[in-house]
């Protein structure tokens, strides 16, 4: 367990009161690449408190696989959420919120010092990225949600393992 993100975590927990999943136990803050969901509502980090590849769900199992696939080592990728926190009605968050979250986002960066790409996947994560100060200058790149539903869709396993491409080059 990496004590700079568990400790990023807790006092995450502290000032929201809210429950965070907690890191994977590969994760570490050195990592080049901080992946960033939506929310950790509705995976497998509901049923095992962890933001991990690990997790038995198709987001997880996709990341997995475009991981292997490009042989990008794990241990280079931090994954996380925007929202950090289970029970985020993020529809219904107001601009304070969403700078909120975005603030605590900037911190988890500023732990990073190896850190040179933020990966967003989903729209909502995205759209989390225009209140994010981004002070390191750090490259984002965008992917669609590794989700099954998101899959389906035309083209949007394409487009993912292009931004996964895209990441394999900075590193």
């Amino acid at each position: 367990m990496n004590k700079i993100l568990e400790n990023y975590r807790l006092n995450l927990e502290k000032e929201t009161k809210l429950k965070v999943p907690k890191f994977d136990h590969l994760s570490t803050h050195t990592a080049k690449i901080l992946t960033v969901l939506q929310d950790p509502g509705h995976s497998g980090a509901e049923i095992s408190g962890v933001c991990s590849i690990d997790n038995d769900d198709p987001t997880a199992n996709k990341l997995k696989e475009i991981l292997e696939n490009l042989n990008i080592d794990r241990t280079n990728v931090l994954f996380w959420n925007f929202y950090a926190s289970y029970g985020l009605d993020i529809d219904k968050l107001n601009l304070d919120q969403k700078n909120f979250w975005a603030e605590k986002l900037n911190e988890l960066v500023n732990l990073m010092p190896n850190l040179i790409c933020i990966i967003s996947l989903r729209n909502k994560s995205w759209d989390g990225f225009r209140y994010f100060k981004n002070e390191k200058l750090i490259r984002l790149i965008y992917g669609p949600h590794p989700s099954k539903r998101s899959m389906l869709q035309s083209g949007a396993e394409k487009k993912l393992i292009s931004a996964w491409k895209k990441v394999k080059k900075l590193i």
